[in-house]
This record gives C-alpha cells, structure tokens and sequence, in this order.
C-alpha cells in the first residue's frame, strides 16, 4: 500500500520536486527554476541567472531561461556574478518576472 502513495505523490508533485525532496536538496538545484534571496530593498542574490539583458542605474534584467526579472529602482548595479548567480544591489523599488 505505500508504494502506491509514492507513485501517486511522485505523478502530483512531478519527478523534479519529488527527487528534491527525497535527497534533501533545494528544488531549484534539480528543475531549473530561480530563486531570489532578498536582503531588505538593498540587495537580491539571484540563483538560476544565466545572463544580463539591460543594465542601468535605474533597470537591470536578467534572463534565467524560462523568465526574465526585471529590478527597477535607484543606484543599482550588479556586485557579483558567477555561474548561475548574480547579486543586485542599490535601492531596490521593484522586482518584476516576465514570462
């Protein structure tokens, strides 16, 4: 009887969020989605970024493959960036996801 729960809860959750859980990871490690970390409006560490599109003291958009994250606000720059994460700072107004 439990495995059947499993392959139920396996078909509703998906194989990606599933595999997440049964190893303890972050589901974003596993199906490529974004994860922002937000410290008060003054910095974003973004984790599934794989570019910058425009980049400006008042707008900077990234692109993370399924979505682009467009932060407005004052001052802004990016004071880091590696492979698959970038780190926004300045006056944070707004963080806007495009589809």
């Amino acid at each position: 009887m439990q495995k059947k729960q499993k392959k139920e809860q396996v078909q509703r959750e998906g194989v990606g969020t599933s595999l997440a859980r049964m190893l303890l990871l972050p589901e974003s490690s596993l199906i490529g989605s974004v994860r922002i970390e937000c410290n008060a409006n003054r910095e974003a560490v973004v984790e599934g970024c794989s570019g910058i599109l425009e980049y400006s003291d008042e707008t900077i958009r990234l692109t993370t493959g399924r979505m682009v994250l467009r932060f407005t606000g004052r001052g802004l720059s990016i004071n880091g960036m590696a492979h698959g994460y970038a780190v926004v700072t300045g006056n944070i107004a707004s963080i806007e996801f495009v589809t």
